[in-house]
């Protein structure tokens, strides 16, 4: 490709999300999504819960779903 894939997708959300005031936490692998009543109350990564109303997971479909369930 003549452009860097990660200037195509990644950059860009990111640059988004930090103007619209998100916390980002880059770089933690998620070990479980909380979520009571259909409602995400944050993720947990090893032992620590990380509240959040809002979770991008950028991760294969086969993740997402053992994350979720």
């Amino acid at each position: 490709p003549s452009l860097d894939l990660s200037e195509v997708l990644p950059n860009p959300a990111k640059a988004y999300l930090i103007k619209q005031g998100c916390d980002l936490k880059l770089h933690h692998r998620v070990t479980e999504c909380v979520i009571e009543q259909n409602e995400c109350l944050g993720v947990k990564v090893g032992e620590t819960f990380i509240p959040a109303k809002q979770v991008v997971m950028a991760c294969p479909l086969t993740v997402s779903q053992k994350l979720l369930n």
